[in-house]
């Protein structure tokens, strides 16, 4: 597919280069990585944090300002390792995947902003912006059907992060929930530790 292999398509790292996509994004002085979490995800063939060093030290030496992790991973605990490894040389990290958003927004010396989970951005009125028949039939049933998107709902969510980074510090960082029903919205701001 000619779009999967455009520049700005992501895949994880840790996935063979034979896969379509690129592992990294780099837009003018600034890089996305997208890695995934091996804890509950069985398919992830290379070791993410592995990965994750070498691509940044290649980055830091094409000197490549700013850094970018999408952490796309079941386990809290393995986003937070990454973070932890990670968070003196790069400026962002987040996690996604569980659909449900984390409230630990966090700057680390102004230096890193970090999520465990941005969250979902979809419907409310399913199961985890899924039609819920398919998903209730297999929890029931133990019968696997593929899953359908919720196509017409007033009731949304729309989450996102708006992080200020200036001269590779973090000068501060958000989380956003919009939801449609009502047009209500919940801000967070970052703790700066």
């Amino acid at each position: 597919m000619s779009l999967m292999n455009t520049e700005n398509i992501l895949r994880p790292i840790n996935y063979p280069d034979t896969v379509a996509g690129n592992s990294t994004s780099i837009i003018d002085d600034t890089a996305i990585i997208n890695v995934m979490g091996v804890f509950g995800l069985p398919s992830t063939p290379f070791n993410p944090f592995l990965r994750l060093e070498e691509e940044i030290t290649s980055l830091k030496n094409n000197k490549i300002q700013n850094i970018i992790i999408d952490v796309h991973a079941e386990a809290t605990s393995e986003k937070r390792a990454v973070y932890q490894m990670f968070k003196d040389e790069v400026n962002i990290i987040y996690g996604t995947h569980t659909h449900i958003g984390t409230d630990d927004l966090e700057i680390y010396n102004n230096r890193c902003s970090y999520v465990s989970d941005i969250g979902m951005t979809g419907s409310l009125d399913g199961i985890i912006g899924m039609d819920q028949a398919n998903p209730i039939k297999r929890f029931k049933e133990g019968v696997s059907n593929a899953l359908d998107v919720v196509k017409e709902s007033n009731n949304n969510i729309f989450q996102f992060l708006v992080i200020d980074l200036e001269d590779s510090l973090i000068k501060s960082a958000q989380k956003i929930k919009l939801y449609t029903k009502d047009n209500q919205k919940i801000i967070s701001t970052a703790v700066n530790l």
